[in-house]
């Protein structure tokens, strides 16, 4: 799936990646479509980060599925001009697809974690549906640690941590950065 049927904007729309903005619930969402580096995720993050300021969003949805590592270049790029920034406009919940692949998932978790630490609300999911589903019903600037509300029981609406996770699940920290130069 590569988009949602909901009320959207595209802010961005290239070979490596899309980047929507949801008026409606005030979220902004990226869908890598290849793995994406340099330039277009530079423009990717700093236009998403725009919009998110000006229209006062405090929801990320990732989609980064079809992405890898990120370069050490990428991660200082955005360690420098893109996580303040972030932070400063209101971020307050991430809702992560992961990378296919392992080392792209293992390049994530200490981002994850740094964010966490930062007081970002981060969840996991493997289905975008489900993951925007979460993201507006926790429309209160969701806490660390609290479990989203339940939706209609079925095979995949539990928005609950541990039943959301079908293929990805970490169980330890890295205590390093794992990138690709």
């Amino acid at each position: 799936m590569d988009k949602l049927n909901v009320n959207m904007e595209i802010l961005l729309d290239n070979d490596y990646a899309t980047l929507w903005y949801y008026p409606d619930t005030k979220i902004i969402h990226h869908k890598f479509k290849k793995f994406i580096y340099g330039d277009k995720l530079i423009n990717l993050l700093t236009t998403g980060a725009e919009y998110f300021e000006k229209k006062g969003c405090k929801k990320w949805l990732s989609d980064d599925r079809n992405s890898s590592a990120l370069r050490k270049a990428d991660l200082e790029w955005a360690e420098k001009n893109w996580k303040q920034k972030i932070l400063d406009a209101g971020w307050k919940y991430w809702a992560i697809m992961m990378p296919d692949l392992q080392v792209g998932k293992m390049s994530l978790n200490p981002i994850i974690n740094d964010f966490k630490e930062l007081g970002v609300t981060v969840e996991i999911f493997d289905d975008v549906e489900l993951a925007y589903k979460c993201v507006i019903v926790n429309k209160n600037s969701p806490k660390r640690g609290k479990n989203f509300p339940h939706f209609k029981k079925d095979k995949k609406t539990l928005c609950n941590r541990e039943k959301t996770f079908s293929r990805i699940q970490f169980t330890t920290s890295l205590p390093h950065m794992i990138t690709c130069q």
